[in-house]
């Protein structure tokens, strides 16, 4: 059950590493077209796929979790914010050499 979970946490782990990837590839293209550097937050991301999911955590969340917390969030840059987690998971979850 264990390496269920391991390698539950290292797919996991590397589809969030993949996607701060090609968070991170968006905004440098972006950068080369606009000449700016205006990096996409995850609040951003998160209307760009689905508007929708997002107006409804709105609704179903409590005031005080969604003001200081998950505004909080939304805000941060989306591309390590998705690799952090990314990394988290994929590390020790990782095969190792014997």
């Amino acid at each position: 059950m264990a390496s269920a979970f391991r390698l539950f946490g290292r797919w996991l782990g590397f589809l969030l590493l993949l996607a701060a990837l090609l968070v991170l590839g968006r905004d440098l293209l972006a950068w080369r077209a606009e000449h700016v550097l205006a990096p996409i937050s995850l609040g951003e991301l998160w209307i760009e796929l689905n508007r929708a999911s997002l107006a409804a955590a709105r609704r179903d969340l409590p005031a005080l979790l969604w003001d200081p917390v998950m505004i909080t969030l939304l805000r941060l840059w989306a591309a390590p914010a998705l690799a952090l987690p990314g990394l988290l998971l994929y590390w020790p979850a990782r095969k190792r050499g014997r």
